[in-house]
């Protein structure tokens, strides 16, 4: 676990810059969003959804490509679950913010305790961490464990991606005419080699 963690923390690192930035964006077009009303706030947040999601699925997909290189090379075994274990990895932090959150509000009293504190603190949080799907969050407030569910989209996406360009599978952008061209002229000289 920890050779992953050593091997892929570069891959890791972008992902957990993806969502800090992403982060940020969010939490300014949704309060942009709020001021303008309900239907603007509802629509913003799909679209820091769809938009994240996207950013995530470019990462793998152009991960998967790389790597689609050296498994044809023989160069690396192939690996379906690298997009999902890397994902996940790259989000523990948000796991263990969630985890806490949702063990703490089991023992919130209505009184003022200790654990109030903590469960609030966490809840503010991964609340903020977490605000790329603050639209769905918001939408939950007395359901603890969606801070952990909020993971689950982005590791579907970057396990398929991911998975797609490890197996040569286009994508839905369209090819450069220089990437084309270039394919061509591989596939066209691999033939003269037989």
């Amino acid at each position: 676990m920890i050779k992953f963690f050593k091997d892929n923390l570069s891959m890791m690192w972008k992902c957990i810059l993806y969502h800090i930035a992403m982060m940020v964006f969010s939490l300014i077009v949704y309060i942009v969003g709020y001021k303008l009303g309900n239907t603007v706030y509802i629509i913003a947040g799909v679209f820091t959804i769809i938009f994240y999601l996207f950013l995530i699925y470019s990462l793998f997909i152009e991960k998967g490509a790389e790597d689609k290189i050296k498994i044809d090379g023989e160069r690396m075994s192939k690996n379906n679950g690298y997009g999902f274990y890397t994902y996940l990895g790259a989000n523990s932090i948000n796991l263990l913010l969630g985890f806490i959150a949702f063990i703490t509000y089991f023992f919130v009293t209505d009184g003022s305790s200790a654990v109030n504190g903590i469960h609030g603190a966490f809840k503010l949080i991964v609340h903020y961490y977490n605000a790329i799907y603050m639209v769905i969050t918001a939408a939950t407030p007395t359901f603890p464990a969606i801070y952990m569910l909020t993971v689950i989209p982005g590791t579907i996406v970057a396990g398929v991606s991911y998975i797609m360009g490890i197996n040569g599978i286009k994508h839905f952008m369209p090819e450069s005419k220089k990437a084309d061209r270039e394919r061509k002229l591989y596939n066209s000289s691999k033939e003269c080699r037989y």
